[in-house]
């Protein structure tokens, strides 16, 4: 798996991680290009799929260019779309050994290794999500902050009135009423 995902990169210019990422298939379709330019309408691929629903759709798209190219091969959209470990290993044997030895150079295959670049450059959607969570727990993080130094102030108010209200002084009574405390009689 470790070699696949290396060679994959390599042709695509890209930093796959596991080879469930290719579950957009976005990876599938730039090889696939490799070896029939132009062939996968990358254009209409959604490059910032984040769900299996949007997963669906860019391997449908896969699909229907395979068709018309006449590969004869069956992507299994619906394994791949929900990240099936097994269904990415064979289905990208079968890219890697389909699409031979690779891109070469740009002109030779159109947008392919242009979008191959806009491939690599595109954000990983967990990535993105990790980076909302880490912003969300620093506001908490500073919120909380904030609210124990409000807390620590009123604590030391009601700290001074209470030793206030506990020694007997003119207007003790009242204090020690407000704080919820009976008067020693």
């Amino acid at each position: 798996q470790a070699d696949m995902l290396h060679e994959l990169n390599s042709r695509l210019q890209t930093a796959y991680v596991a080879i469930e990422d290719c579950s957009d298939g976005l990876a599938y379709s730039h090889l696939v290009n490799l070896a029939h330019p132009n062939g996968v309408p990358v254009e209409s691929l959604n490059y910032e799929a984040v769900s299996v629903e949007d997963n669906f759709r860019n391997l449908t798209i896969l699909q229907t260019a395979m068709d018309e190219i006449g590969l004869g091969k069956r992507v299994p959209i619906r394994l791949l779309a929900q990240g099936d470990s097994d269904a990415h290993q064979i289905f990208l044997r079968w890219c890697l050994d389909h699409c031979g030895t690779g891109a070469g150079d740009d002109a030779a295959h159109g947008s392919s290794v242009s979008c191959c670049r806009k491939l690599a450059r595109r954000v990983h959607p967990l990535e993105k999500d990790i980076t909302k969570r880490l912003a969300m727990q620093k506001l908490l993080i500073d919120e909380v902050s904030s609210l124990e130094e409000e807390r620590q102030f009123y604590w030391c108010k009601i700290s001074a009135l209470s030793a206030v209200a506990r020694s007997g002084r003119q207007g003790s009574g009242l204090l020690l009423a407000l704080l919820g405390a009976r008067e020693a009689q």
